[in-house]
């Protein structure tokens, strides 16, 4: 398993910055002998889709998503791998603002299709905000709560994706850091909506749900989170607690990665 998480690790890589290079991408596949095709999904809009109504959150949440804010907004700016400069040019402000994810579809001999969904990590001031959005949202079709901001982004990612999907494939979602967290809430509502979702596997995703929900989660044992020790977003949102449902906590397995040999570990 773990050599098909390191080609995972180098396909959710392929968007450097946010940046989708599609002729990149198809070749990257291509030179390793990936057969499928690849499919990049654009929508219109980031705007809050029409109808989508949210639980007003509690004064204990408003406290929570003010004192965020900062740390969310940190964290994101000072990761390498999200190193875009603000404001972007308008030109590619407006690209990514549309181009968040890429479909690898392969069909082998047997008919047996697989469908693997890579999701792009936080590189955009409206990413931040996402990420500073940890006000808990009741989730009926889920039923638990689910950090405001990464519901939000994953119900815009379900409703562009949900269309190009096949039933009868064999589904696996990929991401880094709010990447991994938005394919983490897809991963869950594609299963409970009869996809066949083999698992997600996310690098430096921060938490989703809290303790109630990861607890009564089913889809718990398909989710594998890879983390480095020296990096502070799977810690994050830190323990916020709402009444009843306890602090925001991780699902799934974990694989931490150790610094190497010699280098001293971030306190």
């Amino acid at each position: 398993r773990w050599a098909r998480v390191l080609v995972l690790a180098e396909q959710a890589s392929l968007m450097p910055g946010g940046r989708i290079d599609l002729p990149g991408i198809r070749r990257w596949h291509h030179e390793r002998g990936f057969p499928g095709h690849i499919t990049l999904r654009e929508w219109q809009t980031l705007d809050e889709p029409i109808g989508e109504r949210f639980q007003p959150p509690s004064p204990w949440e408003t406290i929570a998503s003010t004192a965020m804010s900062g740390t969310a907004a940190f964290a994101a700016s000072s990761s390498s791998s999200t190193a875009v400069p603000w404001p972007l040019p308008g030109n590619d402000r407006e690209r990514l603002r549309r181009e968040c994810y890429y479909i690898y579809d392969e069909q082998v001999n047997s008919g047996k299709r697989f469908q693997k969904v890579f999701i792009r990590g936080t590189c955009m001031i409206e990413d931040v905000i996402e990420n500073a959005l940890v006000a808990k949202v009741w989730d009926e079709e889920l039923g638990c709560h689910l950090h405001h901001g990464f519901r939000r982004r994953a119900a815009k990612v379900l409703d562009s994706l949900e269309p190009l999907l096949d039933l009868e494939a064999e589904i696996s979602l990929s991401g880094h850091s709010l990447g991994g967290a938005v394919a983490t809430i897809v991963g869950m509502r594609l299963h409970t909506r009869g996809y066949n979702v083999r698992e997600v596997v996310s690098f430096g995703a921060p938490k989703v749900t809290d303790r109630a929900g990861a607890e009564g989660c089913s889809f718990s044992d398909r989710v594998l989170r890879v983390a480095d020790v020296r990096d502070p977003v799977p810690l994050l949102p830190f323990g916020f607690c709402t009444p009843f449902s306890g602090p925001f906590v991780q699902l799934g397995a974990q694989v931490l990665l150790l610094p190497p040999s010699g280098e001293q570990q971030r306190p």
